[in-house]
């Protein structure tokens, strides 16, 4: 077996799916596994995502056919329609890179279907595990997360997860092949490209052996978790029932439960009231809603995530799918492309150039989720200026106080991000944080208010 491939099924041989950008790590891959499948039963598919110049696109794939023709290997391209990233970057809220990826798996999770191969094999390796590792825990992910990329997970197979990049490279020059390069991974508007190219290097002048620590890390953060799935399992069960479109959580059980098991089982609630969506469900709506377990929860509060609904009842927290407005007290996560706020209005989200006064925020400069919610007392903006309270923006604006909870404020997971005050009487500002250059804004989708007053 080749030495850089270091983890397959024993049962590789009944048939492959190989993820093929045409990079050093997915060729690599696709010459290790070569010798291990019959050639009937592997096929590289490569998905042009429609993000990069055409003439890129074009070389890039003039150099995949060869490649495969070179290894005799079948290769299957699939083309996505442009404007189909970002519309499903749109729709889930996650980002551009959230966004390919997503569409990249369903377009190689229906060619295995098709041709009724086992197995899905990815070229991640172990730097990609080290970037994946740091990303999740300066995000303050939990333990759960902390494990990161998993060696198989369904049908996808990762077997270069415990190769380094330098090996792979090495592997592919040794066979004599050349891999194409994508622009995009030089640019750092992306935030994986920031921790490669600006704190990795910083942190294995310190730490040379990096690489190791943190892969040790991760399979011990996943093997740490294994034995309290059951757990996971039995409190779910246990106070967690679905009812007509909605879905019930017992709030005694649920206060009896250690924290981490009380977090995935409002995770679980949330995706089977949404019929296993796969959108994030923020960490900061977890702890709001167990801070509201351990208090008094005010029968006319409600917490608005996307269009589903939390209202406590008695011991019960009632989780239903819900259409309405933004209100006092709501907080919804943007995922469609048109949000109800109070007074008629709408938060829309287009992706469409012009309106030089519209909020327009690039995904490379957010930390999702992004919500909007309405205005409350405390919230600050950092401004080019300065910090700036919310509510002095307000009143400079001369918005009556009764009415100042309309006005709709967005934040990610740093703070807030944008006030949209133009509708209101006001104006729009942006944090500093997410400005933009003029080249990129219209690039970036534009949320504005529309809508009548009344």
């Amino acid at each position: 077996m080749n030495t850089i491939v270091k983890m397959v099924p024993s049962d590789i041989a009944r048939g492959v799916v190989v993820a093929f950008s045409g990079g050093a790590d997915s060729l690599a891959l696709l010459i290790s596994l070569i010798p291990l499948v019959p050639p009937a039963k592997i096929v590289a598919v490569y998905v042009n995502h429609n993000l990069r110049q055409a003439s890129e696109l074009l070389a890039e794939e003039a150099l995949n056919r060869q490649n495969c023709r070179k290894l005799r290997v079948p290769l299957v391209v699939v083309k996505l329609e442009r404007g189909a990233v970002a519309s499903c970057a749109l729709k889930r809220d996650k980002g551009l890179e959230d966004a390919a990826r997503h569409l990249r798996y369903e377009a190689l999770q229906r060619i295995a279907g098709e041709r009724q191969f086992p197995y899905i094999a990815t070229g991640h390796t172990k730097d990609d595990q080290g970037e994946t590792v740091l990303m999740r825990l300066l995000q303050g992910a939990g333990p759960v997360s902390m494990g990161a990329i998993e060696p198989q997970r369904g049908n996808i197979i990762r077997p270069l997860l415990n190769t380094e990049r330098s090996a792979v490279e090495r592997c592919v020059k040794e066979h004599g092949l050349r891999w194409s390069e994508d622009s995009t991974n030089t640019e750092e508007v992306y935030l994986r490209n920031k921790i490669r190219h600006r704190l990795i290097p910083v942190i294995k002048e310190i730490f040379p052996n990096y690489l190791e620590s943190v892969s040790q890390g991760a399979r011990r953060a996943r093997e740490a978790m294994e034995p309290l799935r059951p757990l996971f399992e039995e409190a779910f069960q246990r106070s967690v029932s679905a009812q007509a479109g909605r879905v019930v959580i017992d709030l005694e059980q649920l206060q009896q439960m250690p924290r981490i098991v009380a977090e995935q089982v409002i995770y679980r609630g949330w995706g089977l009231l949404t019929g296993g969506d796969e959108r994030r469900f923020p960490y900061k709506f977890i702890e709001m809603i167990i801070a509201q377990t351990e208090s008094s929860w005010p029968q006319q509060y409600a917490l608005r995530v996307s269009n589903g609904k939390l209202k406590r009842v008695k011991e019960k927290l009632i989780w239903t799918l819900e259409e309405g407005p933004l209100a006092v007290s709501y907080l919804s996560l943007l995922y469609s492309k048109e949000t109800p706020l109070a007074g008629g209005r709408t938060l829309v989200v287009e992706h469409k150039e012009g309106d030089p006064d519209g909020v327009r925020l690039h995904s490379s400069t957010l930390k999702m989720p992004l919500v909007v919610r309405s205005f409350k007392s405390g919230d600050v903006i950092e401004l080019a200026g300065g910090s700036k309270k919310v509510g002095s923006l307000l009143a400079e604006w001369k918005i009556p106080a009764n009415e100042r909870w309309m006005v709709p404020v967005m934040e990610d997971r740093v703070g807030i991000v944008a006030v949209i005050g133009k509708d209101y009487g006001g104006k729009n500002r942006v944090a500093q944080r997410c400005l933009l250059p003029p080249l990129v804004r219209n690039d970036a989708p534009l949320y504005s208010v529309v809508g009548t007053k009344g």
